[in-house]
């Protein structure tokens, strides 16, 4: 099977005909009814999603190992993810192109299904996505939990945190994760594996 048949496949999995480009892009209901107003919903949009959006557009969407050109058509789709005009076919076009990888419809696809919100956190740096956290409603910290947990965990893993600084992020760790009473994807507690990490970095030489 070559690249363009692999897309074709990508497009008709995710975007049975006749409603392919029709997604969930996560929007709420009152942002779907804003935007059909002809209401920008971006002055609507919570303090954790404006410090979200904020330091995403400051680090400039993650996309630093990408070409120049790669980068900016993501960017192009991720706009219109938010806007509500995302189509698959557009990025399949792209693929067979050679602008964009099969990689990059897949990622993008799966872009289309989340809320902004959880898109934007999941690219900040640790220390940023908890300054996002402390904004957060109770109901959209549900929805970035998980997100938090896993960058929470792969980070602290990386062993490349001063102990100093290290320490005071698994206090923050600890109590933003705290009340939920978190586990990892293997079903272990949260916290008693930030008390293991800390631990052998306070051991090493």
């Amino acid at each position: 099977m070559d690249a363009w048949d692999q897309v074709k496949d990508f497009v008709a999995g995710v975007a049975p005909i006749p409603v392919q480009g029709s997604f969930d892009t996560g929007k709420s209901k009152l942002d779907a009814f804003l935007q059909a107003g002809g209401v920008s919903s971006t002055k609507h949009r919570s303090a954790a999603e404006r410090l979200a959006r904020k330091y995403r557009l400051e680090s400039g969407f993650g996309l630093s190992n990408k070409s120049e050109a790669e980068p900016s058509l993501l960017r192009k789709y991720r706009r219109t993810i938010d806007d509500g005009t995302f189509d698959i076919r557009d990025v399949a076009n792209d693929v067979k192109g050679h602008k964009l990888t099969i990689d990059d419809a897949r990622e993008l696809e799966r872009d289309s299904k989340q809320p902004a919100l959880v898109r934007d956190f999941k690219s900040l740096t640790l220390d940023r996505a908890l300054d996002v956290w402390d904004e957060m409603t109770p109901e959209e910290k549900k929805l970035s939990h998980d997100a938090l947990e896993t960058k929470a965990v792969n980070q602290l893993k990386t062993g490349k945190m001063l102990p100093e600084a290290r320490r005071r992020m698994v206090v923050r760790i600890k109590q933003a994760l705290r009340p939920e009473a978190p586990t990892t994807g293997l079903g272990q507690p949260l916290v008693p594996i930030l008390r293991h990490l800390m631990g052998s970095q306070q051991a090493a030489p």
